[in-house]
């Protein structure tokens, strides 16, 4: 019986590290789209004014299929400047892969928009903040990227 709870004992401790560290793995990012937009919106400072981009426009904007798309909210300014949040779930992870290559080429786009338009606004363009964690996809074209990074960094946390 001594043998016995002693192996108990041992095989116990054995599995306690296991049961510990099983806890400390990565945890889903949930984030509500609308608010996270927000929050960075009010975080950056921006030059333009940033108004909700309308779903209509959304579909011309952004090629993403809709069936990766669960959710998305996304700023825009006026036009003048190249500024710019999005801040999109996908259905999962495949999808959010799918909706980074759109937002990059988002960018891409804009950036031979304005290079005859507004060329300084290439300095934005060139060094724009896109984070992928999960299913989302998230955004800014800004003047402070350090800014946008940082909310972007507490959002993801």
């Amino acid at each position: 019986m001594k043998k016995r709870t002693w192996a108990v004992l041992a095989c116990s401790l054995l599995c306690l590290p296991v049961l510990l560290l099983s806890g400390c793995g990565k945890t889903e990012t949930n984030l509500n789209v609308e608010e996270a937009a927000d929050k960075i919106k009010s975080a950056v400072t921006f030059q333009d004014t940033m108004t909700a981009l309308p779903d209509a426009s959304f579909d011309r904007t952004y090629s993403i299929d809709a069936g990766d798309l669960k959710s998305k909210a996304v700023y825009v300014s006026s036009g003048a400047t190249a500024e710019e949040i999005a801040v999109i779930e996908a259905t999962d992870e495949a999808a959010a892969k799918k909706v980074k290559a759109a937002v990059d080429q988002r960018i891409a786009d804009q950036k031979e928009s304005f290079k005859d338009y507004v060329p300084a606004e290439l300095t934005k363009l060139n060094d724009p903040v896109v984070e992928a964690s999960g299913r989302y996809v998230l955004m800014c074209v800004c003047d402070q990227p350090e800014q946008a990074r940082q909310a972007i960094k507490d959002l993801l946390a």
